[in-house]
């Protein structure tokens, strides 16, 4: 989506996205990645609150974050808490791919962890965290890649309102876990059932809670490889069509090594780093063209080599030279009071939930006047 000029978005305009119509009753403010505003779904007169997110180049935002994480696997520190909300854009306009991981309230050293323990936002907890097994950093790798899906998609690729839902959008799309991980799960019988007969495991009913909300997803993906086809391509000239396509290609190979069931297959940061899809390596072949050079000019706004640090030297280098971007309070409860938290977030972004409305992120939309 381009980015929105919020002199447009006024009550009465309407935003017509891929899969819903929406009338605009009021601007809420500014969030990450975009604006929030309060809008009426045309389709079934729910109350919504639309975050439209601005343009962002997938490469810039897959290599900021990774690096965040791999300096985080230096120190042995799991966040334990990723999500859209806790990622901050430092100055959009001057610094516009630049961004900053807040709120470690949550966050836990990777020796001090209690398996079984549920922990992480609900839309983006891994599937060992679900299923009650042995857990690393590599659940902060799987949040990202839901994160990044979601960015791209303009709806949270699992939006489950309970685990078991969550678990069941999983198998629907990337089907069954590995045994390995069933056999061990100390809650794999919340969700799975195994025929004795032919040790094979199913997915069980769901009970009634969980049947009233069954569906909570407007898009169904089959596989992750649907990815490539939710959105129209928006090149128009042959030579970058083909570098597009290729580029969305190499987007969906990482989303899929981000989201692998098994963690133990899940792509590092420092793999995601070198992955061709974040090092554009795979536009080194090809003669420039528009959206080639858009990529590059997006990369050149963050130009930070990744190195392997000491625990001392990350500490000193990214806590106590910028201590802004963490929240000191490890040792404090689960929920610290906001007034001592370092972390530097806005009131805008603290409300960005909206209460009493369903919250729907879009990336993509096209809008037309009110009608007189």
């Amino acid at each position: 989506m381009d980015d929105f000029d919020q002199d447009l978005v006024y009550p009465g305009v309407i935003l017509i996205s891929e899969l819903n119509i929406y009338m605009v009753e009021s601007f809420l403010g500014y969030g990450a990645y975009g604006n929030v505003v309060m809008c009426t779904r045309v389709n079934d007169m729910r109350v919504v609150a639309i975050k439209m997110i601005h343009n962002f180049h997938r490469e810039a935002a897959v290599q900021e974050l990774a690096t965040a994480l791999q300096h985080l696997k230096d120190i042995e520190l799991i966040h334990m808490d990723l999500k859209l909300d806790n990622i901050m854009l430092v100055n959009h306009k001057e610094a516009p791919f630049k961004v900053k991981l807040i709120d470690f309230g949550l966050a836990c050293d990777k020796s001090a962890v209690v398996y079984g323990s549920y922990v992480q936002t609900l839309f983006y907890r891994a599937p060992e965290i679900l299923l009650g097994l042995p857990f690393n950093e590599a659940i902060d790798m799987w949040s990202l890649g839901c994160i990044i899906a979601e960015l791209f998609l303009g709806t949270p690729l699992y939006p489950g309102s309970s685990s078991y839902n969550m678990m069941r959008y999983m198998v629907e799309t990337q089907h069954m876990p590995p045994d390995s991980m069933l056999e061990f799960g100390m809650y794999t019988y919340k969700y799975f059932q195994k025929d004795l007969n032919t040790n094979l495991w199913s997915l069980k009913t769901p009970d009634v809670k969980d049947a009233v909300s069954w569906e909570a997803r407007t898009w169904r993906p089959k596989s992750l490889d649907d990815i490539l086809h939710i959105w129209p391509l928006r090149s128009t000239y042959y030579s970058d069509v083909f570098s597009e396509l290729l580029d969305l290609s190499l987007f969906a190979d990482i989303v899929k090594a981000m989201l692998q069931l098994d963690a133990s297959l899940r792509i590092t940061p420092q793999e995601a780093l070198s992955h061709p899809f974040t090092n554009l390596s795979f536009f080194s072949d090809h003669l420039p063209n528009n959206y080639t050079w858009s990529c590059f000019d997006a990369m050149k706004c963050y130009q930070h080599p990744v190195t392997s640090y000491s625990a001392a030297k990350v500490y000193e280098k990214f806590i106590l030279d910028s201590p802004e971007s963490f929240d000191l309070t490890l040792n404090q409860p689960n929920n610290p009071d906001p007034s001592t938290s370092n972390a530097s977030y806005s009131q805008e972004e603290e409300n960005e939930i909206i209460p009493g409305c369903e919250n729907v992120t879009i990336e993509r939309f096209t809008w037309a006047e009110p009608t007189m």
